[in-house]
């Protein structure tokens, strides 16, 4: 979307800030945290693999922010790799609902 140069590399300041913005992980620990009370409160167990997803997802995520140079190609196919995660998740989710 950005073109290299100064413009790309402000996008990816603001989405290392996003990403580790309100503790981090792209706020799926707090997902989880609210997945494994939910699962608790509702007799769920199905949601703590939710919540364990979301673990993993937040763990890629500050990941992918904390690396400081990625090769642009790398950097688009760990997003990518991360947006299915997240897709299968979210249709997880739905099914256990």
């Amino acid at each position: 979307m950005f073109p290299s140069g100064r413009h790309l590399e402000g996008a990816l300041r603001s989405m290392r800030a996003g990403i580790e913005a309100h503790g981090g992980g792209l706020m799926r620990p707090m997902q989880a945290r609210g997945l494994r009370e939910a699962a608790a409160l509702l007799d769920r167990p199905a949601l703590l693999e939710i919540a364990d997803r979301n673990d993993s997802l937040a763990a890629g995520w500050s990941g992918l922010a904390a690396d400081p140079d990625p090769p642009l190609a790398d950097l688009q196919r760990r997003v990518r790799e991360l947006y299915a995660d997240e897709l299968a998740t979210r249709e997880r989710l739905a099914a256990v609902l």
